[in-house]
């Protein structure tokens, strides 16, 4: 590749020693290196092999605690680099070199729920590149880019060090192998990896021969992931996968320009544009973005890759929509609280993950420019994403009051799914009313093709959808939606869809055509029309919800949560009403909705095999 500059002029941002750095916002260097002061002289601890070994062997699945420990590790290093370059005195230096001798000397950089066994094997741990051995290679070549004239000064042999394990843990295994599936996959362990492993070929690997090599090699496997992502930019992951998938694609090609002087750009290509637009079009106020399948309801966008990916395809909402939450999230004061949350020990459910120097550098360099962009959440009144059918509504433009409606047809084998083909969620003045639960802390069952679907938040009886004859829906991409239609106008948007290809053969389920529909202003409206085979047990519709619940005479089911009232009306003669509290004690879950859920299940009394009901929520004045 003619156009790849060499590594040596590859220089995409400021280095140890630039004043750039120490030229910061005085308020905002002197609140980081207080925080970062406490960590001058700690210990880096070794990770114990029993902690790895929780998820395979100790019986309980536990992934979260060696992760907690690892990242902890990165983070602690991340915080020391970015404070020492702000201060340039060479206070941090030491504790940088702990950390960085202390990630080289890990057995592997991944962990437990990606390893074959329940522990690394050190003699072919190397071939298994997965998303935190690239990480770690990614995030050690941008210690090094930062600060390789520093440890050249104190020791080469530093610099040899670090360069020597991305190059054997990352770059060689990439280059050698041609099986790793997240090379063909499309879902965001491809652009995850790859936006890894061009950094690290970027800034590491000197042989010019080898670099292209790498890069084109790269570059065709995040063609696999751009050609299979839906053309209306739909992340069907969800906006707090978002982050890991449009997003690192973005960063890649980000990257790409940079080291072609701008010959690779794809800022005005459509599918780029719309991968990008997808994460504040799913806003829907307030802390709250649009979820489905994995993805939490209340994410922290990061700002730093939203303001970026904003500039570089010129989308103006896009940048704002970043200034908003930077200024929501205070980060001219503190622009890291997840890393301080897990330096303090909190948990921290919304950005689990190390935050890493990828993302850092950039905010820190754009951060005076983001806040003085015009702070503004473009609150989309309608949108429709044909590719993975959903629907975004609410009931008037640029404002948070009133019904929110976010609905879904798609098929049960998207990434990350969830059995919730016509499922649906209510918001009111940006506050929970039917909801979908989310996912819990992950564990050995979430990712088992045997196990996913034992845990209650994958399945569609607890997501707002019938069970038909006793059956909730089938995992698979052949138990998909059926005519899918979309419709909006100034009173009401609707899509219409027959869910009936959901369910297995068991629900003996003809169709099942529904209706979602916000009427604007006035209320969220369901028809359900169906056609059974036989009737084996009565029908239930299940509504799962955030708010306090209390049954009523007259076909109403009252909801309230801080002074707000609303009735889920039904037809008396057709359904009696029941209620089950779900009692929440997972950490992910309760940080989002509190000690519980509650399920309100309709059971249906009608004895025909076909019948049309319409039930809906409104507001109680």
């Amino acid at each position: 590749m003619k156009i790849l500059v060499l590594a040596k002029d590859f220089k995409p941002y400021p280095r140890y020693g630039d004043k750039v750095w120490t030229a910061l916002p005085e308020n905002l260097k002197k609140k980081y290196i207080a925080d970062v002061e406490p960590l001058i002289g700690t210990k880096w601890e070794a990770l114990p092999m029993n902690l790895f070994m929780e998820f395979k062997e100790a019986g309980n699945g536990n992934r979260t605690n060696y992760e907690r420990a690892i990242f902890l590790q990165r983070d602690k290093l991340t915080m020391l680099v970015i404070a020492e370059l702000m201060e340039n005195k060479g206070r941090f230096t030491k504790d940088i070199l702990n950390g960085v001798w202390a990630i080289s000397e890990e057995s592997w950089w991944g962990i437990p729920a990606h390893a074959p066994q329940s522990l690394p094997n050190v003699q072919t741990a190397n071939n298994n590149v997965e998303l935190f051995v690239a990480e770690t290679g990614g995030f050690m070549s941008w210690v090094y880019y930062l600060m390789q004239d520093k440890f050249d000064e104190i020791s080469p042999l530093i610099n040899q060090r670090l360069t020597y394990e991305i190059k054997r843990r990352l770059i060689d295994p990439c280059l050698a192998n041609n099986d790793y599936w997240w090379m063909t996959a499309k879902m965001n362990w491809n652009p995850w990896i790859c936006s890894n492993w061009l950094t690290a070929l970027l800034i590491v690997e000197k042989d010019p021969v080898l670099r292209a090599k790498g890069v084109h090699k790269m570059m065709k496997s995040l063609d696999v992931f751009i050609d299979g992502y839906p053309d209306d930019g739909g992340c069907d992951e969800g906006p707090g996968y978002w982050d890991r998938a449009g997003a690192s694609a973005f960063e890649s090609l980000d990257l790409l320009s940079k080291a072609t002087n701008g010959s690779i750009n794809l800022s005005e290509n459509k599918k780029v544009r719309a991968m990008g637009q997808f994460i504040y079009k799913a806003y829907i106020g307030d802390k709250y973005f649009v979820n489905f399948a994995d993805a939490r309801t209340d994410v922290e966008p990061n700002v730093s890759i939203v303001y970026r990916y904003g500039q570089y395809i010129q989308d103006k909402p896009m940048m704002q929509f970043a200034s908003y939450w930077a200024k929501r999230l205070k980060y001219v004061e503190q622009p890291i609280t997840s890393v301080s949350n897990r330096l303090e020990g909190k948990p921290d459910v919304t950005s689990p993950f190390f935050v890493g120097l990828s993302r850092l550098l950039p905010l820190f360099l754009n951060l005076n420019e983001m806040v003085q962009t015009p702070a503004i959440a473009p609150l989309i009144k309608d949108n429709y994403l044909p590719d993975i059918q959903v629907l975004f509504a609410r009931s008037a433009a640029q404002t948070e009051k009133g019904f929110y409606l976010a609905a879904k047809g798609g098929h049960n084998a998207e990434s990350h799914n969830h059995n919730d083909v016509g499922s649906f969620i209510v918001y009111y003045d940006a506050k929970p009313l039917l909801v979908d639960a989310g996912v819990g802390s992950y564990s050995s069952k979430t990712f088992n093709n045997n196990q996913r679907y034992t845990i209650w938040t994958m399945q569609s009886g607890y997501h707002n959808l019938p069970t038909i004859n006793g059956q909730d829906q089938q995992d698979g991409r052949q138990f998909a939606a059926r005519d899918v239609k979309y419709n909006a106008n100034r009173w009401k948007a609707t899509l219409t869809l027959d869910i009936a290809g959901a369910y297995p053969e068991k629900a003996q389920v003809k169709s099942w055509n529904r209706t979602i529909s916000l009427i604007r202003n006035k209320k969220v409206e369901i028809t359900d029309e169906y056609s059974l085979k036989s009737l084996l047990k009565p029908t239930i519709l299940n509504l799962l919800t955030a708010f306090d619940v209390a049954i009523t005479d007259g076909g109403r089911v009252l909801l309230s949560s801080e002074g707000k009232r609303f009735e889920l009306k039904y037809d008396i003669q057709k359904f009696t009403p029941s209620v089950e509290v779900i009692a929440l004690d997972d950490p992910r879950l309760t940080s989002a909705w509190g000690k519980q859920l509650t399920r309100i299940r309709l059971e249906s009394k009608v004895k025909a095999l076909e019948a049309k009901t319409t039930y809906f929520v409104a507001e109680l004045k």
